[in-house]
């Protein structure tokens, strides 16, 4: 029989692995957006929903606790925040603290 070899089991448990994190960072994202509305939780500034083509900034959902410090949380709604780019930029740089 010929054609294409059969993944290896190890690597077919990355790629779903790498499709469940996926579907579960959307819901993640999707439930911290619903919880905190249209406004950027430090400022807040009106911002939009990815894809929504109003013309206002982006808003960007950012984990308070590092995911790489706490995988437990790394999906919890409770452990995300929802940003401005502003506020988001200003977070990474150390120039703005969270509420």
């Amino acid at each position: 029989m010929t054609g294409f070899p059969k993944p290896e089991p190890r690597a077919k448990t990355q790629a779903r692995k790498a499709r469940e994190d996926a579907t579960r960072a959307r819901a993640f994202r999707e439930a911290v957006w619903m919880r905190c509305g249209p406004w950027c939780s430090r400022c807040g500034c009106s911002v939009s929903h990815p894809g929504d083509g109003d013309g206002l900034q982006w808003g960007h959902v950012h984990h308070i606790r590092p995911r790489s410090l706490s995988q437990r949380e790394k999906f919890d709604p409770a452990n995300g925040i929802l940003l401005c780019a502003s506020c988001h930029a200003g977070v990474h740089a150390g120039t703005v603290t969270l509420p």
